[in-house]
This record gives C-alpha cells, structure tokens and sequence, in this order.
C-alpha cells in the first residue's frame, strides 16, 4: 500500500533588479525563503531573473557593433552576469539549501574573463538547477552568445 505523497511547488512571478546581479541574486534569495518557509519543495523563478532576459529585439549582435551604446549594454550584461562558481551563485545555492528545496532559476552565465567574445554572456538566460543540498545539478548552456540559436547541455554534480 502506498501512503500519498504531496509535492508543495513554488512558482515565483516577479521582476529582477534589472542589470543589478547582486541585487536580483539577493531578491531571488528572499523569495526563495518565502516560497521555502510556506513548505514549497520545488521553487522555479523566471527566465532571465539575474540579471535580466536580453530579447534579440536588442540584443542581436550587440557585441559585434561599433555602436558604443550597444558595448556598454554588453559590458553591464557582462559585469551583472553570474559565475557558475562565483559568489552570486554560491548565494543561491546556499538560498536552496537553507529553503530545503529544489529551486530552478534563470541567470546569465558569464564565462571568459573579460567582455567580448570569450566572455559574452550566455543571452538565452539558462535555467539552473539546484538541488536541496545546494549544488547545481542541471544547466542548459547555449553555444552562442545575442542569438535565439541555442544547444542544450547537460551537467551533474
């Protein structure tokens, strides 16, 4: 005989602080104590949450254009962008654990040590797993950067 079993689940409509990542970390992180001490065992969060959700509308090619606005866009995307093993990320893996829950979150991921190229910022604000024990347990990656062409990748931990 099986006993019933309910799943309580959080689905979190809010806005960012836009182009402020520590800021949208920080708010995602109280609304995922919220969710957690309501009982919520599974918490998902926007796309685009930190530190908001480029549209191609003005984002397309925005790192290849002359158009100083558009560097200074990439720059500030860049800067507010989430390390997958920085702090930022460490802030809401430690929101997780502490909430007991799954929370699923869309961020920018930045890789490269720098703007441009090797450090744009992944535009499709991949959703990131993360587990009840705080490490990140799925990520979708895209392989290129301000375009709607992305190609799904798998991690675990």
């Amino acid at each position: 005989m099986s006993a019933d079993r309910t799943l309580r689940v959080a689905v979190v409509q809010a806005t960012p602080v836009v182009m402020d990542g520590p800021a949208s970390v920080a708010k995602a992180c109280d609304l995922i104590a919220e969710a957690g001490a309501g009982g919520a065992r599974l918490i998902a969060l926007p796309e685009g949450f930190v530190p908001l959700m480029p549209r191609p509308c003005w984002g397309h090619r925005y790192s290849e254009t002359m158009n100083p606005d558009a560097a200074d866009l990439h720059r500030a995307l860049w800067e507010n962008a989430v390390d997958v093993d920085g702090p930022l990320a460490a802030r809401l893996a430690r929101a997780a654990k502490d909430a007991g829950a799954w929370v699923a979150i869309g961020v920018n991921e930045r890789s490269g040590t720098r703007p441009g190229r090797s450090g744009t910022p992944c535009s499709g604000s991949p959703p990131t797993a993360v587990s009840r024990d705080g490490t990140a347990s799925w990520c979708r990656r895209c392989t290129s950067a301000a375009s709607g062409a992305r190609a799904p990748a798998t991690t675990s931990t």
